[in-house]
């Protein structure tokens, strides 16, 4: 027997002999308070979180839409500093068809 099953076979045995730990129950009748207290509170908060993830989204949506808003402003109204710009554009697109 090597060296490693004798430390196995010590530790199993030690194992063996330990004492378990006494199973605790909880008082009479406390799980039904809890499950129902549970059962309780879930229909009140099913509707508040809905209106809350609602609330969330439509802040989200506006914050996206105002970025949207800047960055179009902004596009829209920056100066090309080439003249020719626009009528290169112009002259290019007519080419290609």
């Amino acid at each position: 027997m090597s060296r490693l099953d004798r430390q196995l076979a010590r530790l199993l045995r030690a194992a063996a002999g330990a004492q378990r730990p006494r199973e605790v129950s909880l008082p009479l009748g406390f799980e039904a308070r809890v499950l129902a207290g549970w059962r309780a509170s879930r229909e009140e908060l099913d509707i508040a979180l809905v209106f809350r993830m609602l609330r969330g989204g439509l802040a989200l949506t506006s914050m996206l839409m105002v970025l949207a808003v800047a960055a179009t402003y902004f596009e829209v109204n920056r100066v090309s500093r080439d003249l020719w710009s626009m009528p290169n554009a112009v002259v290019w697109s007519a080419s290609v068809q």
